[in-house]
């Protein structure tokens, strides 16, 4: 930008001579906002309404001079005003903004504002649990039921993480989504974790549904631990790792396996199957692979049920997790699963002996 406040000051000055005053600055500044509002009334687009918006801003740097302050400064400290205030249409359409010392009082204030006229949601009812340090029965005192769907819905998004919690808000993070997430998994880190997966998830168009998210959660919020111990230049230390990841892989292996079965004995259980390859003496023992495959189907189905439930099979799986988060090579992460596959099996099928 070529010219700055000091330069269009210095040369008003030198062409229309010293203002009478402020007012009259003020008012001369109103006279070419009424010829930019003449022009845009003619025209939304009229060809001088760029020309009249810079006249107004050539009077205003003057009058900001006579005031002794930095326009452009001022701008930037009102709009640190305006962002920590909450705006919203009233009954009228109008926009106002609610009268705040910060801004997550705003976002309290703004909350109550929609609740009280009828309107509220469940992140209104969030950010005044939230920005307000309130409990449900401050919620309840609010006008909203706590046996309603706002309510649990609230709750649960008060568990976000700020990020995710800021998302919710501005709408750039799915509510029902992050519902889902905040259900069972209470993590902030695990939160942000699982929201980057879905992320990639859409990218690649295998978005989960509502259903697959709250499971995911629910996994990652049982999910085991990695400890690793060791030292650094300010001594000894020792982290933790989530073995979700591990344990999704290691889940993913043993069904695809068991499925397997089920395909494999399901297409030899075949009587017409077993018919057509008879006659190049082959002989397929047709009732065998049915209670193969009904076997293997049977497996399949409690795996299913026992991975998702805490228990020997759950705790199993969370141990070969561990050992396959310490291997790197691609043999011994095809043997650790190889394992767990195994021991998972053999698990099962006592289990089902003892049915």
């Amino acid at each position: 930008m070529k010219e700055n406040q000091d330069t269009i000051t210095g040369w008003a000055n030198a062409t229309f001579g010293p203002a009478g005053s402020n007012a009259r600055v003020a008012a001369r500044a109103n006279e070419e906002m009424a010829e930019l509002l003449r022009a845009l009334t003619v025209d939304d687009n009229h060809p001088k309404a760029a020309e009249e918006v810079a006249d107004v801003v050539i009077i205003l740097y003057r009058l900001a001079s006579r005031l002794g302050v930095d326009l452009l400064e001022e701008v930037d400290r009102k709009m640190d005003v305006n962002r920590a205030r909450e705006w919203k249409l009233d009954n009228t359409g109008h926009v106002r903004y609610i009268k705040a010392d910060n801004e997550a009082g705003a976002r309290s204030s703004g909350a109550l504002a929609n609740i009280a006229e009828g309107r509220g949601t469940a992140i209104d009812a969030a950010k005044f649990l939230r920005d307000a340090d309130a409990t449900v029965d401050d919620l309840a005192r609010a006008g909203v039921s706590l046996k309603g769907k706002i309510a649990s819905d609230a709750v649960a998004l008060t568990r976000l993480s700020d990020k995710a919690f800021e998302g919710v808000s501005t709408g750039t993070l799915d509510e029902t989504k992050a519902i889902a997430v905040a259900k069972y998994l209470t993590d902030h880190s695990l939160q942000d974790k699982l929201l980057k997966r879905m992320a990639a998830r859409e990218e690649d168009g295998k978005e989960w549904t509502i259903k697959e998210i709250e499971t995911a959660s629910r996994k990652m919020a049982n999910a085991g631990v990695l400890k690793t111990q060791g030292f650094d230049l300010f001594g000894e230390f020792e982290s933790e790792e989530s073995t979700f990841d591990q344990e999704v892989e290691i889940e993913s292996f043993i069904r695809r396996q068991l499925a397997q079965e089920v395909s494999d004995f399901s297409a030899v259980a075949s009587q017409r199957r077993a018919d057509r390859v008879a006659s190049a003496g082959n002989v397929l023992h047709v009732d065998q692979n049915e209670l193969r495959a009904k076997s293997a189907e049977i497996l399949l189905n409690s795996f299913d049920r026992e991975s998702g439930l805490r228990g020997e099979v759950a705790d199993t799986i969370k141990t070969y997790a561990a050992e396959l988060a310490g291997v790197t090579s691609k043999s011994k992460k095809a043997d650790v699963k190889t394992r767990s596959f195994e021991a998972i099996r053999e698990m099962l099928l006592k289990g089902e002996s003892r049915v």
